[in-house]
């Protein structure tokens, strides 16, 4: 065999093994990118679906809220009378003067009096049931 030959054929011995060696290489860092682009698509997924569900957890807080303020509403307006009378009930008690400057006790006696006979036409008490034997 020719020289010549020889080292033509060592020589492209040489670049053949350092082609295989940098494919095998390059294949490695494809791979490795293909991962990483693979977890990046799968987090952002992950990220998304939390994020709609939190949103839809915020919609619901939200007409969860706007019900029970509706219903607060509802009662507030229904006790509002009751306080009105009791505010104003109040109010009358701490202005109140006695009638008779002499004699402060009768005059408190007489004021709650008025007050409870008020109360009972407004808030009559409830018969009791007779008893059937």
């Amino acid at each position: 065999m020719n020289p010549i030959t020889q080292y033509v054929g060592i020589a492209l011995g040489v670049v053949l093994i350092c082609s295989l060696t940098a494919n095998a290489y390059f294949w490695h860092e494809r791979d490795k990118a293909i991962e990483a682009q693979a977890v990046a698509r799968e987090l952002n997924k992950n990220t998304l679906a939390a994020a709609s569900q939190c949103s839809e957890s915020v919609e619901a807080l939200k007409e969860d809220s706007v019900k029970r303020g509706k219903r607060l509403e509802d009662l507030m307006a229904g006790i509002a009378p009751q306080v009105r009378r009791d505010q104003s009930s109040a109010i009358k008690a701490l202005s109140a003067t006695a009638d008779d400057a002499k004699d402060l006790c009768g005059s408190l006696a007489r004021f709650w009096r008025g007050e409870i006979k008020r109360d009972r036409e407004l808030f009559p008490p409830e018969q009791p049931q007779e008893v059937k034997p």
